[in-house]
This record gives structure tokens, C-alpha cells and sequence, in this order.
């Protein structure tokens, strides 16, 4: 970890997410989730949430990593 090899490239994932949370915008927007059932609804807003819980933990993981990568290692005594 600390030479900063084996890093992911987190940003496709990113992405794809953003690109999901404006599909779910619009929908919002046109007004289509008012017409579903208050459990269907219930489920498609907590996918949402979850989702966006899932790239801020990733985006926070992958700025801890950099981080990581970029202190100097500790000399052994």
C-alpha cells in the first residue's frame, strides 16, 4: 500500500453513480414515483441512499489511501 501500487481506479465506479443519481433526479422531477406504491417507493428511495452512502465511503476510502501512500514509512528502531 504504502509504494502505491495496486490502487483502483474508483472514478468509472463514481461515474456511474453520479449518472444514477440524475436518472433518480429526473424522475423526481417529472413526477413518476408519486404514482407507485408508498413500499415500492420506499425501496427505490432507500437504494438511493444506499448508493450514495456507497461513493462517499469509496470516495473517503480512496482519499485515506492516497493519504496513506503519501506519509513516509516509520524507521525501525
Amino acid at each position: 500500500m504504502r509504494s502505491g501500487t495496486g490502487t483502483v481506479d474508483i472514478q468509472p465506479v463514481d461515474a456511474a453513480l453520479q449518472a444514477y443519481a440524475t436518472e433518480v433526479a429526473a424522475l423526481r422531477n417529472e413526477g413518476l414515483i408519486r404514482g407507485v406504491p408508498v413500499d415500492v417507493a420506499e425501496r427505490f428511495f432507500a437504494l438511493g441512499f444506499s448508493l450514495e452512502q456507497m461513493r462517499q465511503n469509496l470516495n473517503d476510502l480512496d482519499r485515506c489511501h492516497a493519504d496513506w501512500c503519501e506519509k513516509p514509512a516509520r524507521a525501525k528502531d
